[in-house]
Order: structure tokens, then C-alpha cells, then sequence
């Protein structure tokens, strides 16, 4: 039976994909691969543009998050179940907000023979540039039934200064 994909040993395949005529599936793929790579090497990864979280390739417990505004505040919410606030820190500096914490496997659990398991642990660490214009005074974090809520309230200047600017039809 003949394979949809051409196979050709390692020696043979192409090095890149816009070598020759016949490009190969492996080759398009390794080609995405490098040119991904590349992007990343050239990024910051320690801050993200505007008010956008950074990347975090590192982390090993997946965490969902998010950031929505209102007129008065910025809230930033994250799914941790199967946490407690003890095992989360979260950090206010000048520039960013820091949210990690670490998922442990309980003690009694690691001597059993578990036959199959889809729930994760590790740790985890995001961060989010600030916007000007917060009241780190205000700021506040709620944790219940594992989502942790943090409310960081606009200052008045700042809620004085937002415009919103009407859009006209021609």
C-alpha cells in the first residue's frame, strides 16, 4: 500500500522549504518551525505591548486568565482550581503585576498506583504591564471556589482624563 506522504530517509530530506521544486510536507514544517523560532528569539518576552500579559513558555501548570476593564477599574481574573491562597503570591511593583503559585501533588496521593490521571500540577508565574493611572492603595484580591479576582481600581484622575470618542457614519 502506497503512503500519501513521500518518505525520504533523513540524508535526503530538504534543509530548508524554498530549496527546489518538490517541497515536502517535513520540509514546510521545519521551515514554520525556524521561522517561529526566529520570531521569538527577536521578541522581549519580559513585557508585553500595552496592557497585554507576557509570555510565559516556562509554566507548567496551565492557568487561564482574564483582564477586562470597566470606566473605574481593571479586574484580572484567574482560574486556579484545587489551590488555596497560601500557595499563590501575587506582587504589585511599579510597572507590572506578578501572579504565580504552585499546584503540589498531596503526600498520600504519590504512594498510590495511579492508573490514569489528566490532573496537573507545577507551578506558574504571569505577568502584566500596568497601565498608567492605577491606585495601588485600592487594589484588592478575592480567592473563591478557585478563582482568584483582582480589582485595580483607576485613579480619578485617570477616570477624568479617559474619552470616549463617538464614531460618525458618511
Amino acid at each position: 500500500m502506497k503512503s500519501l506522504i513521500p518518505w525520504k530517509k533523513h540524508e535526503e530530506r530538504q534543509v530548508g522549504f524554498r530549496k527546489g521544486a518538490n517541497h515536502t510536507l517535513d520540509s514546510f514544517h521545519r521551515y514554520v518551525d525556524e521561522q517561529f523560532q526566529s520570531f521569538l528569539n527577536e521578541m522581549d518576552l519580559s513585557d508585553g505591548p500595552g496592557w497585554m500579559p507576557s509570555l510565559n513558555l516556562e509554566s507548567s501548570f496551565p492557568v487561564g486568565f482574564e483582564v477586562s476593564e470597566t470606566d473605574d477599574a481593571f479586574e484580572v481574573r484567574a482560574e486556579l482550581p484545587g489551590m488555596d491562597e497560601k500557595d499563590i503570591s501575587i506582587v504589585l511593583d511599579e510597572e507590572r503585576l506578578t501572579i504565580s503559585g504552585e499546584k503540589t501533588e498531596e503526600g498520600k496521593r504519590k504512594k498510590r498506583n495511579v492508573h490514569y490521571n489528566e490532573i496537573r500540577y507545577g507551578a506558574f508565574h504571569r505577568s502584566f504591564p500596568l497601565p498608567a493611572g492605577i491606585d495601588r492603595e485600592q487594589t484588592r484580591a478575592e480567592f473563591k471556589k478557585g478563582v482568584l479576582t483582582l480589582t485595580l481600581p483607576r485613579t480619578a484622575e485617570a477616570r477624568e482624563q479617559r474619552k470616549v470618542i463617538p464614531i460618525q457614519t458618511a
